[in-house]
């Protein structure tokens, strides 16, 4: 155990507590469950969770000595070669009964992993929960959080609303620039750089408040590294950051159908006119119509930047790409987004713990989270440590 009455404490409850057989337990394995830390649901010694109908507890890495009394280990998948024992446990520790899934939030494409049938089964793995888009997958997870609606669960990102005086601008945050993993994004956004300062030599439209390109401050503290740990303080922080902006630039890291990840959702849900360049099939995950700017469809930065300077001169033509903010939202004319919502990052761990068998002491857990299941999500969420 290590030293200190806190640490000691916290391994304590977690002998005591992680053989008790009513509850699913689940080991993350890593420090950051599923690559980028988007559950932001670790905690010492466990975190509970309620609303899966059957209990549901998380056990932090360090806690991996315990994998014996564990019914779930979840590792992240990664970008990397496997180590036994460091990001992946040894299979021979695997115990009848367990259910293990590697998880990654990742494309695979920025950071390339092994994903072949062969390696997984050899990792001792059941289960694979990761992006539609990045191979086939056994537990579908999207980047959509209902975290972003505030605390209004059921707003679909309605709430809140977005502010009656904005800058003329379009906000840019942005962490990973300088590696030839992230071409497709710099080299864009450094030709509408470029375009900006012949069309605004005196001005910028472009406010890139990240370390990519920064000309201006953050209101709110920002720090990223551009991977790791990522908890709700973090989209938190970000959004406050966009909000004052009409337009955010939502650029993804590669172009790939499916390849969806939260930045689009951060600017939608405090109404900042979203930018967007990725995916061709970005409609299929948007709760709304006539909402982006969909970079895709100009031919140069130029015609882009044109467009964006019509808008701030035109209040009602930009007016109505936020017009569905107040528009009740109808589940059944957005069927491809109801998908995203099911297999939103907040209900993996019901779908996950799902996958252990019921004892004596428990029944099978639910797969459905919503309702009263997800605002104990955004409770815990919001209690998630930083880094």
């Amino acid at each position: 155990m290590a030293k200190g009455p806190v640490p000691w404490f916290a391994d304590l409850l977690a002998n005591l507590t992680s053989v008790e057989k009513e509850f699913v337990n689940v080991l993350l394995y890593n420090d950051d469950p599923c690559g980028v830390d988007l559950f932001g649901m670790r905690g010492e010694p466990y975190v509970t969770l309620y609303g899966c109908k059957t209990p549901v507890r998380l056990f932090a890495s360090r806690h991996r000595s315990l994998i014996a009394n564990m019914d779930v280990v979840l590792v992240s998948a990664g970008w990397g070669k496997r180590k036994i024992g460091f990001d992946t446990p040894d299979p021979a520790a695997k115990k009848p009964g367990q259910v293990w899934a590697m998880c990654s939030m990742e494309n695979g494409v920025t950071y390339p992993r092994d994903n072949k049938p062969e390696t997984i089964k050899a990792l001792g793995m059941d289960f694979v929960m990761t992006t539609v888009d990045a191979h086939p997958t056994d537990i579908p997870i999207t980047m959509f959080s209902h975290f972003f609606l505030g605390k209004s669960v059921q707003s679909t990102l309605r709430s809140p609303k977005p502010m009656t005086s904005k800058k003329p601008r379009m906000a840019l945050i942005q962490a990973a620039c300088m590696n030839s993993k992230f071409d497709y994004r710099t080299t864009w956004i450094e030709s509408l750089i470029a375009a900006d300062k012949k069309v605004n030599p005196k001005t910028s439209m472009v406010a890139s408040m990240g370390h990519c390109w920064h000309n201006e401050n953050a209101q709110v503290p920002w720090e990223d590294d551009g991977m790791g740990n990522r908890p709700m303080a973090f989209h938190l922080n970000k959004m406050s950051n966009i909000r004052s902006y009409m337009f955010t630039l939502c650029h993804e890291s590669i172009e790939r159908d499916d390849w969806v990840t939260e930045k689009v959702y951060h600017a939608l849900a405090v109404g900042s006119v979203p930018v967007y360049r990725g995916s061709k099939n970005i409609a299929n995950y948007l709760p709304c119509k006539n909402c982006i700017i969909n970079a895709n469809d100009f031919a140069t930065p130029e015609q882009l930047l044109a467009k964006l300077e019509f808008y701030v001169k035109n209040p009602i033509e930009y007016n109505k790409l936020l017009a569905w903010k107040n528009e009740p939202y109808d589940a059944k004319a957005f069927p491809a987004f109801e998908k995203v919502r099911a297999n939103s990052v907040d209900t993996g761990i019901c779908r996950l713990a799902s996958k252990a068998s019921a004892n004596e002491f428990r029944h099978k857990a639910s797969a459905e989270c919503t309702g009263d299941c997800l605002k104990e999500i955004q409770a815990l969420q919001l209690l998630s440590p930083h880094g």
